[in-house]
């Protein structure tokens, strides 16, 4: 995997009317992307908040701090756009498509409001990883909201040493990887999400 690049890892379960948008969408950004298919990960617990999503979003320090030398009008749209597709079938109220996991303990896996199929990725210059994940109930005001955000977010991350992210991991004391940042959208801020119960510390 390059790290230079805007890398799109899509399990080959995923529907491919939104995969096909997606990679139509993004060859807006030429060489700068590269888009792999890999088979599906198979049944996991909530843990997966913490593993690599079914749709992938990986970027490399280079391509964002290409997308900071940009404006944002000019290239945010674009990415927005490309994810449209992921909303309308993974995400909302009634989404076209649910994801299950079965596993053979009842207590096993946690409920999460968070998806866990999508996840935009990246990683500070000193290798601190950070994923950003998004709620699966939101309406795609919120989700293309949400996106806009985690871009600026991430391209701060990777180019200044003083940002959000990097404050909010300091902050939680954790050591666990990759650390998961959400937007909320009560306190109109980024927030660290912890995916195990409030007695677990990692």
């Amino acid at each position: 995997m390059d790290q230079d690049l805007l890398n799109i890892v899509i399990e080959e379960t995923i529907d491919l009317d939104a995969v096909k948008h997606l990679e139509e969408e993004l060859s807006f950004f030429g060489s700068d992307v590269s888009i792999q298919k890999v088979p599906p990960a198979g049944p996991q617990a909530s843990i997966l908040l913490l593993g690599v999503s079914s749709l992938a979003a990986i970027f490399g320090a280079a391509f964002l701090k290409k997308l900071g030398e940009k404006t944002a009008e000019d290239v945010y749209p674009r990415i927005k756009k490309a994810l449209t597709k992921v909303h309308e079938k993974y995400f909302g109220v009634n989404p076209e498509y649910k994801l299950t996991i079965i596993t053979s303990g009842k207590n096993k896996v946690l409920e999460t409001k968070y998806s866990l199929l999508l996840g935009l990725y990246c990683a500070s210059k000193d290798n601190l990883q950070a994923k950003f994940i998004y709620e699966s109930d939101w309406s795609i005001k919120q989700f293309d909201q949400a996106t806009g955000f985690y871009i600026d977010a991430m391209v701060e991350f990777v180019s200044n040493d003083s940002n959000k992210v990097r404050q909010l991991i300091i902050e939680s004391g954790s050591n666990m990887q990759p650390h998961l940042i959400v937007w909320d959208f009560e306190k109109a801020e980024l927030i660290k999400v912890n995916p195990f119960p409030n007695h677990v510390r990692i």
